[in-house]
């Protein structure tokens, strides 16, 4: 319920996002246009794009109302010159579950029919030594929300007694010795909630899931002056922030929180886990050992599913297990109720569905794999995105695309192939981000993206250690390494052909060196080339000619690089063996000026 901009700096800091005043996302919140971007459509922790109007040389903003900002900021680079240029920056999304029962004189009411100019009571707090509230009337100055049932948000559904609360992970909530604190910090058993009557009840457990409800938040009071007074709402039988105390909660004192906020662990971690022993944890509940949690009570919210969906062990991966490895212990990783980029994936889902209606795309967020996955189960084609890919610092839009590409283009075909006729992982990197993607974003948004995008994954690569890096040679199709995939997506950008690295070709790489008779055989003679030959090429006999004509009988690959060859020859005599076709396992393809050599038989 409101607007933590101390928490959305960091988070889109994280994410490279320009970051708007908090004073201009404080009032993008209650217009129309956030209410349609941000809370219908499940963007509660998504970075949403907005503009301001910054002045270079000072480094503020135009203070003014959001409608006069193109007008305004056109003015002033018109009599001010270029010193002011509009600024393209994000804010973050983050409202209040509906179905929350509000106190209000005389009963409650349910915050989505609350509206501007409404009596609610509102509460004072004084320690006497004990907890003492004092409730008053107020008029709302601000309501606002929307419907829901246009998509899924992740929030936290807390249980206390017989009663249960959905809402944001930032939301705050009072104390018995007057303190604040938020959602995701709260302890069951340990921690007891303030009722509206001043009495406590213990938090009993506490989840993440879906919700598909409405969201809406109500301020008494815009005038925000720091006392937290006046901002204390009953909700659903608890006391807990109103909008305009949530929004400003980056304000206020240290004082005004439990001892160390800032430092507790947080629901969801490991750190969460190990300090809180005495409560049976994971990374999407928490309640006291041997008890289980109570049954859900509010019909919008599903808790997640602690079991992510099997992945086939046929499946092709964007990375491999060892790598993956290697990126889950290094990468700083938003928490699983921080949904900022699931929106964004399910927004780039449906993008490519319009070009592949019939591949089922799926993000697993229950899944806290930092991978991708492409199979094929029951003749239907699947990609499987899991949360803990999208939850991974550092990766944005333009990398979930190329991501998605790269998997798509493994159902492609493209050769090479491995043994059941999906794209190597070099083909998919080149087709992906030099067909796919374009495909989607065209001219210069197709560029920017696929330059963003690899930023992104270099950086994510980087995540990976050395040694594991290599890729193994023998496996060329399946796992090339790190620093081929990184020149494969640069081709594709720039534009080229296929890497010899990555499976590709390299026209005229491959010579013939030398050929000599078989001391053993009389009938037969060698064929050293200058590189490891792939076999079936290479025993093709039909890719083989002798001068003076003679019959190939056959032709046997007896090393990585020789081809021992039976033909009816005569003895003493010289011979010009031409080759044709035969290709090296690389890719290579042989020279024009190096396929014939000369031998003379004993």
């Amino acid at each position: 319920m409101g607007f933590d901009w101390q928490t959305c700096v960091q988070r889109l800091t994280a994410q490279s996002y320009t970051v708007c005043s908090g004073t201009h996302c404080n009032n993008y919140q209650v217009t129309q246009e956030y209410h349609s971007n941000c809370a219908s459509r499940g963007q509660l922790y998504e970075p949403i794009q907005t503009i301001e109007c910054y002045n270079t040389s000072t480094d503020t903003t135009l203070d003014v109302p959001i409608e006069d900002i193109l007008s305004k900021c056109f003015q002033k680079m018109q009599t001010e010159g270029n010193q002011w240029e509009l600024l393209k920056c994000y804010c973050c999304c983050s409202c209040f579950a509906n179905g929350t029962q509000i106190d209000i004189p005389g009963g409650t009411q349910v915050v989505e029919e609350l509206v501007h100019g409404d009596d609610v009571l509102v509460a004072s707090v004084a320690m006497t030594p004990d907890l003492q509230l004092s409730w008053n009337t107020e008029q709302l100055e601000f309501a606002n929300g929307s419907p829901g049932g246009e998509g899924k948000q992740t929030m936290i559904y807390i249980t206390y007694g017989t009663d249960a609360i959905v809402v944001t992970e930032d939301h705050l909530f009072l104390l018995p010795d007057g303190k604040l604190k938020r959602a995701d910090r709260l302890i069951p058993v340990t921690d007891e909630l303030v009722r509206v009557d001043g009495t406590s009840v213990a938090v009993t457990d506490i989840r993440v899931g879906e919700y598909t409800g409405g969201v809406t938040h109500i301020a008494s009071s815009l005038d925000f002056t720091g006392d937290i007074d006046n901002h204390l709402l009953g909700s659903n039988g608890i006391v807990s922030a109103d909008y305009s105390l949530q929004m400003n909660q980056h304000d206020l004192p240290a004082s005004v929180f439990v001892e160390g906020h800032n430092t507790l662990p947080t629901f969801g971690t490991a750190e969460y886990a190990i300090t809180h022993a005495h409560l049976e944890t994971d990374h999407i509940s928490a309640s006291e050992a041997g008890v289980g949690l109570i049954e859900v009570q509010h019909p919008s919210f599903e808790m997640h599913d602690s079991e992510s969906r099997p992945i086939p062990a046929t499946a092709l991966s964007f990375i491999n297990a060892i790598q993956e490895l290697d990126v889950d212990a290094n990468a700083t990783k938003r928490l699983f109720h921080d949904t900022a980029g699931a929106s964004t994936v399910k927004y780039l889902f449906e993008v490519y569905n319009a070009f592949y209606p019939d591949v089922n795309f799926y993000l697993d967020w229950s899944n806290t794999s930092p991978n991708a996955y492409a199979f094929t189960e029951y003749g239907r084609q699947f990609i499987v995105i899991p949360g803990g890919l999208v939850r991974v610092d550092g990766l944005q839009e333009e990398a979930y695309a190329m991501i998605i590409a790269h998997m798509l283009a493994y159902f492609s075909g493209e050769e090479p192939v491995d043994a059941d006729g999906m794209s190597c992982m070099g083909q998919a990197a080149f087709f992906g981000t030099g067909t796919i993607l374009r495909q989607a974003w065209n001219g210069n948004a197709w560029f920017n993206m696929a330059l963003k995008g690899r930023e992104q994954l270099v950086n994510f690569f980087d995540l990976i250690d050395p040694t594991n890096k290599e890729g193994n040679p023998a496996d060329v199709c399946g796992d090339p390494s790190i620093d081929c995939r990184i020149k494969t997506i640069e081709v594709a950008i720039s534009g080229g052909d296929l890497p010899v690295c990555a499976g590709g070709e390299t026209e005229g790489a491959l010579r013939v060196v030398i050929a000599e008779p078989d001391d053993l055989v009389p009938t037969s003679f060698t064929v050293q080339f200058s590189e490891a030959v792939e076999i079936s090429s290479a025993e093709n006999i039909n890719n083989y000619a002798l001068t003076p004509p003679v019959p190939i009988n056959s032709a046997l690959r007896t090393a990585d690089d020789t081809v021992t060859v039976d033909a009816a020859v005569d003895p003493a005599t010289t011979y010009i063996v031409t080759v044709m076709n035969v290709v090296g396992e690389s890719g290579s393809t042989l020279s024009p000026f190096n396929q014939t050599a000369q031998f003379t038989t004993a």
